[in-house]
């Protein structure tokens, strides 16, 4: 009796073995086939005690299987949810740059107005420039007719009526003089608040350029974060 409880035991181990590790598929073709023709031996032969301690080796494989299909379950869900916890910041990183993008092409029509506007503010300066010389050699030849007028009365000796009637046309040239000099002033204002534009135009630009910059790092680096995921 013990050979055949011994064998009946070695048969157990082999029909385990065989249901544990998968890959065994001749050994447990063997278990089958020894399951098959080897007679089993009748209830009343085998001892208890080797029952209870069957079935203690069973329950403790059975828990062993339990135990690690708990943490595969509970790993499968940490995996879930770091899969998850990715996909939120994938789509926050998404909506990010689609902001970034409507901003950027915003910028650009921004940046091309202002270039636009640039260009007229450096027509205008230029039109001002032309204008402001051209009253500067008015002006010029206003006060070398003056200045002949005054020299041809003195030397002819103007006096009386005559020599009011200059004085009047100089006071009448001083008066158109100093229309002139404010005249000048307006147009040097008016290049100074040109100046001005230009520069904060320039600065707008310069801005414009490093958003540009930014935006395009930001592209660059979503597009490594999502062939990283």
């Amino acid at each position: 009796e013990r050979e055949v409880l011994l064998e009946e035991i070695q048969d157990l181990k082999m029909q385990l073995q065989c249901y544990i590790d998968p890959s065994l598929t001749s050994a447990r073709k063997t278990c089958s086939l020894l399951k098959l023709t080897q007679p089993s031996p009748p209830v009343n032969a085998i001892p208890e005690s080797l029952n209870e301690s069957l079935e203690k080796a069973l329950e403790q494989e059975r828990l062993c299987w339990t135990e690690a299909e708990t943490k595969w379950i509970s790993l499968a869900e940490e995996l879930r949810a770091e899969l998850e916890a990715s996909k939120v910041v994938m789509n926050k990183q998404k909506h990010e740059l689609e902001i970034e993008k409507r901003c950027g092409e915003e910028l650009k029509e921004a940046m091309q107005m202002a270039m636009q506007g640039h260009a007229r503010m450096l027509e205008q300066y230029a039109d001002l420039e032309e204008r402001h010389m051209q009253l500067l050699a008015r002006h010029r030849r206003i006060q070398e007719g003056i200045d002949d007028v005054k020299k041809a009365a003195a030397r002819a000796g103007v006096k009386g009526a005559e020599s009011r009637f200059i004085n009047s046309l100089a006071a009448e040239i001083s008066a158109l003089k100093v229309e002139k000099e404010k005249e000048r002033q307006y147009l040097r204002d008016e290049n100074k608040s040109l100046q001005t534009q230009l520069r904060d135009t320039a600065e707008a630009v310069q801005a414009a350029g490093e958003l540009l910059v930014r935006l395009k790092e930001a592209e660059e680096g979503l597009t490594v974060a999502q062939k990283r995921a």
